[in-house]
């Protein structure tokens, strides 16, 4: 089997006990995800993580520390998404949907979950199962 392997980075931003997710529309379907995106040659991670993040949502975030891996596969590319996920604390900024430059990225909406409203909306959601488990990991729930 041939394909690509690409390395990603997502934030589980929190703010006043809330985090970040946003959907996004892809192929038909609207999914449930963490902000963040494929880290560029030569780009740092966590330099990547800040510059995915205001580029998708208009907000300055502080990286705080690891806190998972997942990866993702689209299929019809042949490629795999391996994504490092961190805990990261919002600094400053409102968010905007619609400054993003990747033209790719269709955003939808945004929302600021508790960890309880995660877990109840969880279920309904289109949201990789392997992001679930980080974020169910990192609350403990």
């Amino acid at each position: 089997m041939t394909g690509i392997v690409q390395a990603a980075v997502k934030g589980l931003i929190v703010n006043d006990d809330k985090f970040l997710m946003l959907q996004q529309k892809s192929r038909g379907k609207v999914w449930w995800d963490l902000p963040g995106g494929r880290i560029k040659y030569g780009e740092d991670p966590a330099e990547s993580l800040k510059r995915e993040v205001f580029e998708e949502t208009h907000l300055d975030v502080d990286i705080l520390n690891p806190i998972g891996v997942w990866h993702f596969f689209l299929e019809h590319d042949k490629v795999q998404i391996v994504c490092l996920t961190f805990l990261c604390k919002l600094k400053s900024g409102e968010i905007d949907l619609n400054k993003n430059p990747d033209n790719d990225e269709e955003l939808v909406m945004y929302r600021w979950f508790t960890p309880q409203q995660f877990l109840k909306n969880s279920k309904e959601a289109l949201l990789d199962d392997r992001l679930k488990k980080v974020i169910f990991n990192y609350f403990k729930i």
